[in-house]
């Protein structure tokens, strides 16, 4: 067969690269995302390919240019092409291409010589640079440049266009750390966030194992310093990145050797045809001066001239020399930025617009300020103001035609660094305390209540805390399933952290509240935000002397440190939790320190704490408790040979709950049953009882209790002499823990190679 279809022969093609690239299949499967039993499989002529995976695998060899043309040709007549999705269904293939850039701004004129320059990135040695960097003052169109240039270049980037914005002279200190910026670029990938490394440097290696050999854009727009930006470059020379700044960005030119752009305001005639793009020739032929005046008054700066156009735009019949009067007399100085650069016609500008608006879309913009994050929904701009959802919704759109605000794709808003500074200020200055404090609240109550609901849709289970009625025209979102929540968290997962942080200047009730709300969503997976939410929201209880909050948080922290390892960390807050808590709350710490004791190889303290935990929970009537701490006492029994009781106590743990109608807790117990039906000799039953742990946990989305029980499974098959089903449930469960960066992946390697 091999020799009429050549698959063998380039199965051992393939081989031989990756044996050249140092590579061994488990590590090349933990580049790639493809399985080791797939690579296995293509070297041994046993799979025709799929196109996709051809690339993805020659991608990830990290071949020289030649070596991956030559491996991808040898393949194509093999290859497999990827089936049409059928009707009402779609397909994930395995190589994404972004296409991030915003929209070109319409009527871009000027900036020849600085286009030329940028030009030079596509005709240099790719060995000498791959970077730009756009330099300049604030407002002097360093983004417009940057993104008229990247779509007149895209066609030169096959495999795609990013776009982030590191906002690195945000007002609000909302800067783009590499970690979040790493992530976002993954994401622009298809790399999903459970499979992400728990370290940035994990990340960044992925990161640029993926784009290896890749030709592809990346815009890193508003670098504070070139600190923050480089961890973010690509390591390959195919990759081209440019990136803007208001600061000169000398370590990049230095060390990267960058080739810097420095982009100063537009000279007078440029000016002039930025206003008559934007307004029309006719009329700005009409008053010349009037044009000038303008021009000088803004000091040619783009961000400037492009506002006052697009309201001479707005009023065609008002003259353009009432403008330049109307400028003069309110002329003012907007705060300097973060870099000392003083802006002298900014403030005269935004005012300018703003006085334009009416009354409430105008308070709306000024109460957009005291949102941290770095976008905003329709409803939480609904919460801010109390307004109904329609109004606001009129009220946005009218922000963005005077362009003070942008709406995404996805219908979410946010503001350009220097605009924000305004709307802060207008609203320190003209808004009452109580305004600002209302609409703080309201907005506060806005994420808490939404954020409790969807975990309550993604761990029913868990015992609910108590909450203050949300304040008048908070309005949080109905959700109405799992995906919905699902879906909630991830477009607001960086606006939660920035409430959260924010909750913890004076509003500690709600920063606690917030972080146990999102303890489900970041403990599946989402790892590197986890400790430090909980970190602060564990100060936060301090502060209040919750007594209730203290021992949740110091529960879920210590839940944490388990989760990742760290048993010493994990008994430091249980043992903290359990001194001070209620019976409870003490139960679920001794069903944890059971955990952590398991951790640390001593079982039989493990099963001390078990029993303690059931003795607590019977003693409030607690039957989650109840069934979560059968189920422990079961497994630890089994541990320590006492497999007679083991199975007693799953079974009436198992009882429990369906009586509860937990499948989480079924899940875990089936597990458990499984563990005790393979040191009974039982295999066969063994097997049946993993497989229905392992469909649970896969319908619940639970990774790690995933990567368990196909360890457990594993270990079944090997005693039963099925080795290769063996081999195949110890690479799911590789691939699982690597997608959790979770330190058991490699000792699980360790056993796949002596196995």
């Amino acid at each position: 067969m091999e020799d009429e279809t050549g698959v063998g022969a380039w199965g051992r093609l393939f081989r031989a690269h990756r044996l050249r690239a140092g590579m061994s299949q488990e590590e090349l499967a933990r580049i790639s995302g493809v399985s080791v039993r797939g690579i296995r499989m293509i070297e041994n002529g046993r799979r025709r390919p799929r196109a996709s995976t051809v690339k993805t695998l020659a991608e990830s060899l990290r071949l020289s240019a030649t070596d991956q043309r030559t491996l991808l040709e040898a393949a194509q007549p093999l290859a497999r092409t990827e089936a049409a999705p059928t009707r009402g269904a779609t397909v994930a293939t395995a190589t994404f291409v972004p296409r991030q850039l915003p929209p070109a701004i319409a009527g871009f004129v000027g900036r020849k010589a600085e286009l030329k320059g940028l030009d030079n990135l596509l005709t240099a040695d790719p060995v000498s640079t791959s970077v730009g960097v756009i330099t300049g003052p604030a407002g002097v169109g360093k983004t417009t440049l940057a993104v008229h240039w990247a779509h007149h270049a895209a066609a030169q980037f096959p495999d795609g266009q990013i776009y982030i914005d590191l906002q690195g002279f945000s007002p609000a200190g909302k800067l783009t750390t590499p970690t979040e910026a790493v992530r976002a670029i993954l994401d622009a990938l298809g790399m999903a966030a459970t499979r992400l490394p728990h370290s940035l440097t994990g990340q960044i290696g992925l990161y640029r194992s993926l784009v290896a050999g890749k030709r592809l854009l990346i815009v890193l727009d508003n670098a504070r310093n070139a600190e923050q930006a480089r961890p973010i470059l690509p390591g390959g020379p195919e990759c081209v990145t440019l990136v803007t700044s208001r600061d000169r960005l000398t370590g990049l030119i230095a060390t990267e050797a960058a080739s810097p752009v420095v982009l100063d305001v537009m000279t007078e005639s440029e000016g002039h045809q930025l206003m008559a793009a934007r307004i029309g020739p006719e009329r700005t032929a009409a008053e010349p001066q009037a044009i000038a005046h303008i021009g000088a008054l803004c000091s040619h700066l783009p961000l400037a001239l492009a506002v006052i156009a697009s309201r001479a735009a707005l009023h065609p019949h008002i003259p353009l020399a009432d403008s330049v009067i109307e400028i003069r007399s309110r002329e003012r100085q907007l705060d300097a930025l973060a870099s000392g650069e003083p802006n002298t016609s900014l403030r005269t500008v935004f005012s300018w617009s703003y006085d334009q608006l009416t009354p409430r879309t105008a308070r709306l913009f000024r109460l957009l300020a005291l949102h941290p994050g770095p976008d905003l929904s329709i409803p939480a701009a609904t919460a801010l103001t109390g307004d109904p959802r329609p109004d606001v919704a009129a009220m946005l759109t009218e922000l963005e035609h005077a362009n003070l605000l942008v709406e995404d794709c996805d219908h979410r808003y946010h503001f350009h660094d220097l605009l924000h500074a305004y709307a802060f200020d207008l609203t320190m200055e003209l808004d009452r305390d109580a305004d600002r404090d209302a609409a703080t609240r309201r907005l506060l109550d806005h994420y808490l209540h939404t954020t409790v609901t969807a975990e309550r849709l993604l761990n029913p289970q868990r015992r609910l805390i108590e909450l203050d009625p949300p304040f008048p025209g908070s309005l949080p979102s109905p959700l109405g399933d799992r995906a919905e929540a699902l879906n909630w968290f991830t477009g607001e997962h960086r606006n939660l952290c920035a409430i959260i942080r924010r909750a913890a200047d004076g509003h500690d009730r709600h920063t606690w509240q917030l972080a146990w709300a999102m303890n489900t969503y970041l403990g599946s997976g989402r790892w590197s935000d986890w400790i430090p939410m909980l970190e602060t929201a564990l100060a936060a209880a301090i502060r209040l002397g919750d007594q209730d909050a203290h021992n949740r948080i110091r529960h879920a922290v210590g839940n944490a440190h388990i989760r990742l390892g760290n048993a010493d960390e994990a008994r430091h807050h249980l043992t903290t939790a359990l001194e001070q808590g209620h019976p409870r709350s003490q139960g679920n710490a001794h069903l944890a320190l059971g955990f952590v004791a398991e951790q640390q190889g001593d079982l039989a303290e493990a099963l001390t704490h078990a029993d303690r935990a059931l003795q607590l929970f019977r003693q409030v009537d607690e039957l989650s408790g109840q069934a979560k701490a059968l189920n422990a006492i079961g497994w630890y029994s089994a541990r320590l040979g006492d497999f007679d009781r083991a199975l007693r106590e799953c079974h009436q743990a198992m009882a429990l709950l369906r009586r509860l109608d937990d499948p989480f807790g079924e899940a875990e117990t089936w597990d458990s049953i499984g563990f005790i039906h393979h040191h009974l000799s039982h295999l066969d039953e063994a097997v049946t009882s993993y497989q229905r742990a392992l469909r649970l946990h896969t319908e619940l989305g639970n990774t790690h209790q995933l990567a368990k029980v196909y360890l457990h499974l594993a270990e079944t098959h090997q005693a039963m002499g099925t080795i290769p089903a063996a081999r195949d449930d110890y690479r799911e469960a590789i691939s699982l823990l690597d997608k959790l960066g979770h330190p058991d992946a490699e000792p699980t390697r360790d056993r796949l190679r002596r196995l």
